[in-house]
């Protein structure tokens, strides 16, 4: 990703000023805290910000048809 000019934060603590896209793709099933993962969100979103999570559906056809290996 930073090879593309993207800029790759692990930890909020490393994050500063706004942003009008915060993405979390497969990663909310993970955290342990998602209330503060929200808050963190909503703190250095814009005011015209958005925030898209998006996570895996274990009723979906391809979780049921690979089970283990999905």
């Amino acid at each position: 990703l930073e090879s593309k000019g993207h800029t790759v934060f692990s930890d909020w603590s490393e994050v500063d000023g706004y942003f009008d896209l915060i993405a979390g793709f497969d990663l909310v099933e993970h955290l342990y805290d998602f209330k503060s993962y929200l808050n963190c969100c909503y703190k250095h979103l814009s005011q015209e910000g958005v925030l898209i999570i998006m996570t895996g559906n274990v009723s979906s056809l391809p979780a049921q048809k690979e089970r283990q290996s999905w």
